[in-house]
């Protein structure tokens, strides 16, 4: 008896076993999908315009070098474009012309273009929210002109060129948006910061006449999910530094000494955003600190000597908080709030946010008052001792030799 249940549980085990081989009923092959790995959305002459963009495995050899380009000549992505009246139909209009599953599991960038991002970007937000499939974490993007333009940029540095767009984001380069934020951002009102890009002639001079280089320039303001106006890069440094999404960034101040212009390497930066309410008025502080390291200098100073080194610190804070305050005035020139500081406020005092969310965008404009405050310790001055040669060329000028 004992025999016959043993080869009856062993029999058991074997079936089982080669059932789970058979995979899982509803999966699709990996030689059967196309992995999207970046979408451009404009508005077209016939509706929206959806381009995705997709890497070709059957050119993706070992004999590729940088820049993507195979033996053949080809490259190994391509761009497909279909329009429809929503996201949705250009997307099947897509999926309809591929012989593979789209799949967005490595979609990591989505640009938009500007006409696109000035009616309005709720057909994307109705995007996100149905297809399960978007990754939240992919990076938004904004373009002055048509996102179609970023099919023609060069991938002089990389592989394929959506690796350009995420490399801006993991060096910090400019403002960073996700899918998350602009989810989190219109249920909150929908005002939200966007990096853009620029396409131009600049770049690589062995490029083709007709690919345009890409770089960022600004970023984009969002009020209520439609464009409303533009931040420049210096601004936008200002916007990184309330975001706290500042990694390392280089800026230029005078000298306290002579008024040259001295180099600074900004790193390990920190913000902490405080709301006040005296009963009458609000006030938001925003503290922020960060260390120094001097890159390059024009100015005679001897920098080291420790307190030379410390009178550095005045300018360059002067130049940081000039740079927070345009941007928070830019933001209130256009009545946005896209720096969260109505979350702060409601995590502070519930109740007086209850009262000024109905028009908190016409009071941050108008009556909030926004002070910044910057602590940035100078700790290295380079490899040099003293600047030497700076001292000899200003004194031969001087002495007219």
């Amino acid at each position: 008896m004992r025999a016959c249940v043993r080869k009856l549980l062993h029999g058991t085990l074997a079936v089982a076993l080669l059932l789970s081989l058979t995979g899982c009923w509803s999966g699709v092959e990996l030689n059967r999908r196309a992995f999207a790995r970046v979408m451009l959305i404009d508005k077209g002459e016939h509706g929206l315009e959806l381009t995705l963009g997709f890497p070709l495995p059957n050119r993706m050899t070992s004999g590729k070098g940088t820049g993507g380009s195979d033996m053949s000549g080809g490259q190994p992505f391509t761009f497909i474009t279909k329009s429809g009246d929503s996201l949705i139909e250009a997307y099947r209009r897509i999926q309809a012309d591929m012989s593979r599953r789209i799949t967005f599991g490595q979609l990591r960038s989505i640009v938009i273009g500007q006409a696109f991002a000035k009616e309005g970007i709720e057909p994307l937000l109705d995007f996100a929210a149905r297809e399960t499939r978007l990754h939240i974490n992919a990076s938004l993007y904004a373009t002055e002109g048509d996102a179609k333009a970023f099919t023609t940029i060069p991938v002089t540095t990389e592989r394929f060129p959506t690796d350009i767009l995420a490399n801006f984001v993991k060096e910090h380069v400019t403002i960073t948006a996700t899918v998350k934020d602009m989810l989190t951002a219109m249920l909150s009102g929908g005002d939200l910061l966007l990096p853009t890009l620029v396409f131009g002639n600049q770049g690589a001079a062995q490029e083709k006449r007709a690919a345009q280089w890409m770089s960022t320039n600004g970023s984009m303001l969002l009020r209520k999910g439609r464009m409303a106006g533009s931040l420049s890069t210096e601004e936008s440094k200002g916007a990184m530094w309330i975001l706290g999404q500042l990694k390392e960034l280089e800026y230029v101040a005078p000298s306290p000494e002579d008024g040259k212009m001295v180099s600074y390497l900004v790193r390990h930066s920190k913000t902490k955003i405080e709301p006040k309410w005296d009963g009458t008025r609000l006030v938001i502080a925003i503290r922020c600190s960060a260390v120094a390291t001097v890159l390059a200098t024009d100015s005679d100073m001897d920098l080291t000597d420790p307190a030379k080194l410390a009178s550095l610190k005045l300018p360059l804070e002067t130049k940081l908080e000039e740079q927070l305050t345009k941007a928070v005035e830019r933001a209130k020139k256009h009545k946005t709030e896209p720096y969260k500081f109505s979350q702060h406020i409601q995590w502070t005092y519930p109740k007086l946010w209850a009262g000024l969310q109905p028009d908190w965008r016409d009071y941050f404009a108008e009556r909030t008052e926004v002070r910044s405050e910057f602590d940035v310790s100078i700790k290295w001055y380079g490899a040099a001792q003293g600047p030497e040669w700076n001292r000899r060329f200003h004194q031969e000028e001087e002495s007219g030799s």
